[in-house]
């Protein structure tokens, strides 16, 4: 049985703070499941909330998180982690634009990196919160698309950069150019602190902060400290020893990888990853030293993921799992359980909701997503690509045990299909659709009427 969320007004700091309370003391359960999901929030809150997001590029969830020690003991085992959760278009920018949004590719109008410059800034989630007197900082990557000189809206601090190293590059800073030396990494972190101390000492607002490194994005460069590092051993696993891939789209049949240099990029993007937990480990020392850790809201995911050779490919924009599937994990203390797993299926798409849910803040317009600190769960989600790269358009729905996935020719028609059952196939090796076996063929009829709808949903009506 879900409990009634309320908000309710606070004043304090010269303004007027929401904050969300449980109306009723009652136990939220996922059906199914025998664990409590977060919220507990059984007492209002006193201070102000911070927010926090950490946000990687290129992350994977599967064989990642290994080399980030501090990353797990504090989200991990002081937080909720969200096994199933996806980043609904696995691409850079309208990844990103989900994530400010809270809306699907379809609906925000970000499909490929270059129409990031057609976004609305005006109903993402920086701007409702700045409309309700947070102070906003970015300090990393925001949109590939934009330039360099561009400067972010709705934040009141930042440090960006669209470059492709790792130091040496060009930054914004706070509309100002300057090329720094430093790691960028490193660089993002001390931002981050700098802007934590300032709130100490400037004003008592709440503030919201992305982090947003480079890390492990190609060139994939890892820290001076960490370029000899030791990285667990790995031997690949079933989907990129698949041999026989006939059952793959065209596409997929045409790439061919070499593993050895694969395996070298797995290396690389893990020794990036140990810069990144250093980050974290700083960040949250700040802020518990500074008395903040307990009242900031803090998520810490990837805007997609990158294969390592499964069915052949390498990069990113692929409907399979080690492409689509992202770590995701949040952590409130005293609000949000620590320590748990929440296997909901959920999304890029439910960051937004679930911030402004905790800050009693109501956004302009219809967000596809759903608040994680509600009760509310899906059957499936979607997953939508547009044509780039080789790769051709896609859409898919996933559920906690198929993935159903169509492609598309230029003009909108039906090119192949795909149709995996995830619990005896996890890996995604036998495309029941093509698996030569007319006794084992799945219907799809209902599943392709779904999907044509899904494709085309608003707000409540998405899954």
């Amino acid at each position: 049985m879900a409990a009634a969320l309320r908000s309710v007004p606070v004043r304090g700091h010269g303004r007027i703070l929401r904050f969300p309370f449980l109306a009723a003391a009652v136990s939220l359960l996922v059906p199914g499941c025998t664990e409590p999901v977060l919220p507990r929030m059984a007492r209002a809150q006193l201070e102000p909330l911070n927010v926090l997001i950490i946000i990687t590029d290129d992350q994977r969830n599967r064989g990642t998180l290994g080399v980030m020690p501090a990353t797990r003991r504090i989200f991990a085992r002081r937080g909720t982690r969200f096994p199933n959760a996806f980043a609904t278009t696995p691409l850079c920018c309208p990844a990103r634009a989900s994530l400010f949004t809270g809306q699907y590719a379809h609906n925000h109008g970000v499909r490929n990196n270059g129409d990031a410059r057609q976004l609305d800034q005006d109903r993402t989630l920086q701007a409702y919160l700045a409309q309700d007197g947070y102070r906003n900082a970015l300090f990393g990557k925001f949109f590939y698309a934009f330039s360099v000189d561009t400067d972010p809206q709705h934040f009141d601090d930042w440090a960006t950069t669209r470059a492709k190293r790792y130091s040496d590059i060009l930054w914004n800073v706070h509309g100002q150019a300057e090329t720094i030396q430093q790691y960028s990494t490193d660089y993002i972190r001390d931002r981050a602190v700098e802007f934590i101390a300032d709130g100490e000492t400037e004003d008592l607002r709440p503030w919201f902060m992305v982090l947003a490194p480079q890390a492990p994005h190609k060139p994939f460069t890892p820290a001076a400290r960490h370029a000899g590092a030791p990285v667990p051993r790995w031997a690949g696993n079933p989907a990129v020893r698949e041999r026989d891939r006939s059952d793959k789209p065209p596409y997929v049949r045409k790439w061919n990888v070499d593993r050895d240099a694969l395996r070298s990029t797995r290396r690389k993007q893990l020794r990036s990853l140990m810069a990144v937990d250093d980050m974290t480990r700083v960040v949250f020392s700040t802020l518990r030293d500074l008395g903040e850790a307990r009242h900031t809201l803090a998520f810490f995911l990837s805007d997609n993921g990158l294969m390592w050779g499964e069915h052949g490919l390498p990069s990113k924009r692929h409907s399979y799992t080690d492409s689509v599937e992202v770590p995701l994990f949040v952590r409130w203390p005293g609000e949000v359980l620590a320590g748990k797993r929440d296997r909901r299926l959920t999304g890029i798409i439910d960051v937004a909701p679930t911030i402004l849910n905790a800050a009693g803040v109501t956004p302009d317009h219809p967000m596809d997503g759903r608040s994680l600190l509600s009760a509310t769960t899906r059957d499936r989600i979607l997953l939508e690509f547009w044509a780039e790269k080789s790769v051709p358009s896609w859409a898919s729905i996933r559920t906690r045990g198929l993935q159903y996935a169509e492609y598309y020719r230029d003009d909108g028609t039906l090119s192949f299909r795909e149709y995996y059952k995830l619990r005896p196939d996890p890996w995604q090796l036998v495309n029941l659709l093509h698996d030569g076996d007319l006794r084992t063929r799945p219907g799809t009829r209902a599943l392709r009427r779904q999907l044509q709808a899904d494709r085309r949903c608003a707000g409540a009506e998405c899954p």
